[in-house]
């Protein structure tokens, strides 16, 4: 379990000035984000102050937008191994990647904080624990596709939805797929995925 702490915005105030600040230098989300080594999406939830990130990844955000880190500036901070943390489950959240490979879809959910067990993004349900009636591992990060106790996938995708095989993105290699795992933050536990 990681003891790095995590910091939650208190309000939108420090996502707006990052938002601000990455406007004045004129770099777009995918930019600024590629320079900290986060998802796109993480970078979103910070600058509409939804997410909860750890204080090195904090460091790097700031550092990219050119705001110096100062303890305490609009963030509570919790121990990680007492936050609540959840998934959404909605494959269509803009938060979430869905990934093809072999004709096989797989879900990427993104980490975040499970206040009032709603999706801070689209408002469906967050899940807290595995889905697994024997196994009820509960989530905490990073994660990857599947449970890590029991390998079962913390969402299915519906069969035959025509939108959502339009938007899954396409990847043909083990290395694509591990590099979409870094993007999201997620960890390596698929062991369906070739060598």
């Amino acid at each position: 379990m990681p003891t790095d702490s995590r910091h939650s915005l208190r309000s939108d105030d420090l996502g707006r000035r990052i938002k601000d600040a990455r406007n004045a230098i004129r770099k777009t989300q995918k930019q600024a984000s590629l320079e900290a080594r986060i998802a796109q999406s993480t970078w979103a939830s910070l600058e509409a102050g939804s997410r909860s990130v750890s204080e090195k990844t904090l460091k790097r955000v700031l550092k990219v937008v050119g705001i110096p880190f100062t303890p305490g500036m609009g963030l509570s901070a919790t121990a990680t191994a007492e936050a609540e943390w959840g998934i959404c489950a909605n494959p269509r959240c803009f938060i979430n990647q869905v990934l093809r490979m072999d004709g096989e879809y797989r879900f990427l959910p993104s980490l975040q904080p499970a206040r009032g067990k709603a999706c801070a993004h689209c408002g469906g349900a967050l899940i807290t624990a595995c889905q697994n009636s024997e196994c009820k591992q509960k989530v905490d990060g990073p994660i990857g596709p599947f449970c890590e106790n029991c390998g079962l996938p913390w969402a299915r995708i519906p069969e035959g939805d025509k939108a959502l095989e339009g938007s899954a993105k396409e990847i043909t290699s083990r290395e694509e797929y591990l590099e979409a795992l870094k993007s999201a933050n997620a960890v390596f536990v698929d062991k369906s995925v070739p060598e």
